[in-house]
C-alpha cells in the first residue's frame, strides 16, 4: 500500500466530513463543488449484489442523477451519517482509493412516528485531484447492515 501524503488524506477525510453533513442538512446545490460531474454511486450488499430498497436500484451514473434522487427522497426525512477517518492508499500521483466505515439513520422529520431505517457498512471510493483539489470520482457502497424500523 503507497503511503498518501499526510495534507492529502487530511484534505479527503474534511472532504468526506462535507459529504455527510450536506447530505444530512440538504446542502444539495454544495455537492457541485465536491463530485466531478460523471460521479458514479453502486450500492451492493455483502454479496456485492445491487441493492433495491423500495424499488429503487441504488446505482446512479452522474452526480446529477445522485443528487436529484437524494434531493428529492431526502426532502421530508431527517438523516446522520457518521464515517470513520478511512483507509487510503496512494494508487496514482492524483489518484486515491479510500474505504470509509459508515453509519446511518433516517426517518421522516419529527421525534415519533413512521418508519426509521439504522445501516451501515464501508463506502469504496476513488478519490481525483484535479488542480489543487481532491474530487470525489466514484463510490461503491456496500451495505453490511440495514434495519427499518417502525417507531410508534
Amino acid at each position: 500500500m503507497a503511503p498518501v501524503d499526510p495534507q492529502a488524506a487530511e484534505r479527503i477525510r474534511y472532504r468526506k466530513s462535507q459529504y455527510c453533513r450536506w447530505a444530512d442538512t440538504n446542502d444539495w446545490d454544495k455537492f457541485d463543488g465536491l463530485m466531478v460531474p460523471e460521479f458514479t454511486f453502486d450500492t451492493v450488499d455483502e454479496a456485492g449484489k445491487d441493492v433495491v430498497l423500495f424499488d429503487v436500484a441504488y446505482k446512479w451514473k452522474s452526480r446529477a442523477e445522485w443528487v436529484a434522487y437524494f434531493k428529492a427522497h431526502f426532502a421530508e426525512q431527517q438523516t446522520m451519517h457518521m464515517t470513520g477517518p478511512g483507509e487510503l492508499e496512494q494508487v496514482g500521483a492524483d489518484e486515491v482509493k479510500a474505504i470509509f466505515g459508515v453509519m446511518f439513520f433516517a426517518g421522516p422529520k419529527g421525534s415519533t412516528g413512521g418508519v426509521h431505517v439504522a445501516g451501515g457498512g464501508h463506502y469504496h471510493e476513488t478519490w481525483v485531484r484535479i488542480g489543487d483539489e481532491w474530487w470525489m470520482k466514484d463510490v461503491k457502497m456496500m451495505n453490511l447492515y440495514y434495519k427499518v424500523l417502525p417507531v410508534p
